[in-house]
């Protein structure tokens, strides 16, 4: 516990795989505030098994940018006024997950809408999808999408039911990322391993 709580200004999460470093593991950027006085604000991007990467003291959100040629740069606000810009290492090889920029902005879907990780993962063949649509909403569409943006198989679901199965069985072995779309929801993105 360090006294901290989630920093509701600004664009404040991001998660992606390949921008932040060029290793294979998903990375998380969050910005928080210290709860315990003097308050502090920090960034602090780790990867999936939680091996700390950055940390920005002073930091108040971040927002990545394209500037062309397949780099991208970082944006982040410090808490005092003004921002410092970052030049990251990486690239992002997937333009859908995040509105075209491959960076998935971590949301609060209030509403109830959820897309769950797949199990099992990674799958060789046939894997389960859950999902929770938002309240009221009846129809959403998952997709899935190879690492070069390509929609690779759509899938529309209802509120009938909480998960779908798929067989992944024709899929050449790889990363995807699978989407769920819906009315009153902003799109939530997940990562599926595929081995053979």
């Amino acid at each position: 516990n360090c006294g901290c709580s989630y920093d509701p200004s600004g664009d404040n999460t991001f998660i992606s795989e390949n921008l932040f470093n060029n290793d294979n593991l998903v990375e998380l950027a969050i910005s928080y505030i210290t709860t315990s006085t003097p308050y502090q604000s920090t960034l602090v991007i780790f990867n999936e098994v939680g091996i700390i990467i950055d940390s920005i003291s002073n930091a108040q959100g971040i927002s990545v940018h394209d500037v062309g040629n397949n780099t991208f740069k970082a944006i982040v606000g410090v808490y005092s006024g003004g921002y410092s810009v970052y030049s990251l290492p990486g690239t992002i090889p997937c333009s859908i997950c995040g509105g075209g920029l491959g960076v998935a902005k971590l949301t609060n879907n209030s509403n109830g809408g959820d897309l769950a990780n797949p199990i099992p993962n990674p799958n060789s063949g046939v894997v389960k999808l859950g999902y929770t649509l938002p309240l009221g909403v009846t129809q959403g569409t998952i997709t899935v999408y190879n690492t070069n943006g390509q929609a690779i198989k759509t899938y529309q679901v209802t509120n009938t039911f909480e998960y779908i199965i798929i067989d992944n069985a024709e899929l050449p072995s790889g990363i995807y990322y699978y989407t769920l779309t819906a009315s009153n929801m902003l799109p939530t993105v997940k990562k599926m391993v595929v081995i053979k």
